[in-house]
Order: C-alpha cells, then structure tokens, then sequence
C-alpha cells in the first residue's frame, strides 16, 4: 500500500469537513424555508373603492398574488377592485 502524506491526509479531512458543513448549510437552509411557508399569517382583503376589507387567517404557502386558501379550506379569489394585505406577525 501507498503511504499517504499526513498534508493529504489532512486536505481529505478537510473535504469531508466541508461537504459535511455544505450538507448541513443546505439542510439548514431547506428547514427554515419549509418553518416560514408554514408559518400562519393574518390577511386582509380591501376593497378599493369602499375601504371595507374582510381578515382571514392563511398559511403563508397558500397566499397568491390574487388567490389565497384560509385555514378552514376556503379558497378566496380576489376581484379586480380587491387588493390584498398581508399583516406580518411580530
């Protein structure tokens, strides 16, 4: 067998470091997406014209840009005097 330098051996541990530390990043990055899209957020649909606006609880995955599914399953489509105000939380 082939004797390894110890610098070898060390930038072969230095690899594996790194793509550890890359793998973790990236696990890391991916979980605190997936928390954020869950996230429950207060939203507010107004209309234009009168200011009366209507507030309903979503899931942050589920709001569109004319579209959002509330908590309860009920599926909002936003006319074209509507807008839509999202309300973050603290």
């Amino acid at each position: 067998t082939a004797r390894v330098w110890p610098s070898r051996r060390l930038l072969l541990w230095g690899a594996y470091a790194l793509v550890a530390l890359m793998l973790a990043g990236s696990a890391l990055y991916l979980y605190l997406d997936w928390r954020a899209q869950e996230e429950v957020i207060q939203v507010r649909v107004v209309n234009i014209y009168t200011g009366e606006g209507v507030r309903y609880q979503a899931r942050r995955r589920d709001v569109g840009w004319r579209r959002l599914t509330t908590l309860e399953g009920r599926q909002v489509t936003l006319a074209e005097v509507e807008r839509l105000e999202v309300e973050e939380p603290r």
